[in-house]
């Protein structure tokens, strides 16, 4: 033995891994916007949890009015409410696209 004990005290199904905000057009009961706060558990930061919001989607009629950022600002809000050592944007995205978030 070598004397250490590591130990992954998570299982399979306890975990929320995505988190997904939606903004809805309630007279048209459509998606206008959505984005997703994805989690990870590193075990080398003693499985602290990392957020990513990724995809980050806005229906063309409505770009450009915010709802983007509203997302990823609410999302940020989560990650700090759950104590994500680390938050950052995926930064797959073309950036041509950005503006119209």
């Amino acid at each position: 033995s070598s004397g250490i004990n590591a130990e992954w005290p998570l299982r399979p199904g306890k975990c929320n891994t995505y988190h997904v905000l939606v903004i809805e057009h309630m007279d048209s009961d459509s998606v206008v916007a959505s984005a997703t706060l994805a989690l990870e558990h590193k075990f080398i930061h003693s499985t602290a949890m990392r957020g990513r919001i990724e995809d980050v989607c806005v229906h063309p009629l409505h770009q450009g009015k915010q709802f983007g950022k509203l997302l990823v600002d609410l999302l940020i809000i989560l990650a700090e409410d759950l104590n994500c050592y680390k938050k950052e944007k995926s930064t797959d995205c073309d950036s041509a696209l950005i503006p119209l978030l």
